[in-house]
């Protein structure tokens, strides 16, 4: 009987953190998509001194001369990923993602280092949002709770 205790404790523990693992491993998958977007964004801004800007997503993806329709970078996971203003970048998920991420987003944001540029991670696009300085996403939102992301790409 105490083994049977023992083994329940054990999973109630294991089951929670192993849907952690799952969820920033697909998280992972949407920093693999993202890397041309990235490469792409940063030879711009070498070239042009600025970010791309365009009225729309499709405006910006041909600036940096990527495909046009944002769901042409998707995978297993990641059901888009689209450039945003100021060059910042959604990875949007699906619904076939872990639960804990589907269908919310995550934010690579770009940043002029005297002429290079360096990407970090945010749950959401701006710096002032609650998630920001709480690692809780905003209600009725689809950020990501700052826990699933890299530490490889935050601050």
């Amino acid at each position: 009987m105490i083994v049977v205790a023992i083994i329940g404790i054990l999973a109630a523990i294991a089951i929670p953190q192993y849907q952690n693992y799952v969820a920033r491993a697909q998280v992972a998958e949407g920093l693999s998509l993202v890397a041309p977007i990235k490469l792409a964004i940063t030879e711009y801004f070498i070239v042009n001194g600025d970010y791309p800007t365009g009225p729309d997503l499709a405006s910006r993806h041909t600036l940096l001369g990527i495909s046009t329709t944002a769901t042409s970078f998707a995978g297993t996971y990641v059901s888009q990923i689209k450039v945003m203003t100021q060059g910042k970048v959604e990875i949007v998920f699906s619904a076939e993602a872990n639960k804990l991420i589907a269908k919310k987003s995550f934010y690579m944001i770009p940043e002029d280092e005297e002429g290079s540029v360096h990407w970090r991670c945010n749950c959401a696009a701006l710096d002032t949002a609650l998630c920001a300085t709480t690692g809780t996403p905003q209600s009725g939102t689809r950020q990501m709770d700052e826990k699933f992301l890299p530490s490889s790409c935050l601050e």
